[in-house]
């Protein structure tokens, strides 16, 4: 389980400052999705998905900015590992069950 498709949408996103983008969505949600496929545990999942966003904090972004794109990214990660929709538009490559 690596987060590599997270970080390479995020930096994407970070080009276009559009962190609402449906790629880096779906790329949190498959990679919660395949963490739950492989039988880890969601907190574990959430504690790899908050370490992207804090690497990428590095970069320059504020942190206001960066407590946004973690809400984002947790909100994400859960609604790929458990397959539900929490709000807002749903990933269209999404896990299905």
């Amino acid at each position: 389980m690596t987060p590599d498709a997270i970080r390479r949408a995020l930096a994407a996103a970070a080009r276009t400052r559009n962190y609402d983008d449906g790629e880096l969505r779906a790329a949190v949600a498959q990679f919660a999705g395949d963490g739950r496929a492989n039988g880890v545990p969601p907190e574990r999942v959430l504690v790899a998905v908050k370490q992207v966003v804090d690497e990428f904090a590095h970069a320059g972004v504020s942190d206001w900015r960066r407590s946004i794109i973690t809400d984002r990214f947790v909100r994400w990660a859960v609604e790929g590992y458990y397959r539900i929709e929490l709000g807002g538009q749903a990933p269209t490559d999404a896990p299905h069950g």
